[in-house]
């Protein structure tokens, strides 16, 4: 079954640079090393077993501060906050990442975990540069 793009047409951009790669590249080493994937594949899981997905009253008493599937699953917002701080300070290119990523996807399934901690520390900025690159996908 081929889905096809809801895309007219595919276009080249000349605005990331070889640096941008490399730094790809790296990043992707690092979401290895942290296990994003893991982490991703548990969110998706919840997400399909309830329309909502993982709140964080769920997430917390399903992952226990230390609990290595927890770690995982928090390692998707850190991992993608960096790539998202990357972009927003201007070392990454925006329109590689956004071609490269579904970060809006990502932000939909652990947007309720994000918003819980934020709310929880109290701290209105934890998360912004995954919520914001997130935005500008959608």
């Amino acid at each position: 079954m081929t889905i096809p793009t809801q895309a007219p047409e595919l276009t080249v951009t000349t605005s990331a640079t070889q640096t941008d790669a490399q730094l790809i590249i790296q990043l992707a080493q690092l979401s290895t090393s942290m296990r994003v994937d893991h982490g991703v594949a548990l969110l998706h899981k919840h997400h399909k077993q309830g329309n909502a997905g993982l709140s964080y009253e769920a997430f917390q008493a399903a992952y226990p501060d230390g609990d290595a599937d927890g770690t995982a699953i928090l390692n998707v917002l850190a991992w993608n906050e960096t790539v998202g701080t990357l972009v927003k300070q201007g070392l990454l290119d925006r329109g590689l990442v956004l071609d490269w990523l579904w970060v809006a996807g990502a932000w939909d399934r652990c947007r309720a975990i994000a918003l819980g901690q934020r709310e929880e520390m109290g701290v209105p900025g934890i998360w912004e540069n995954f919520e914001a690159l997130a935005a500008s996908q959608t």
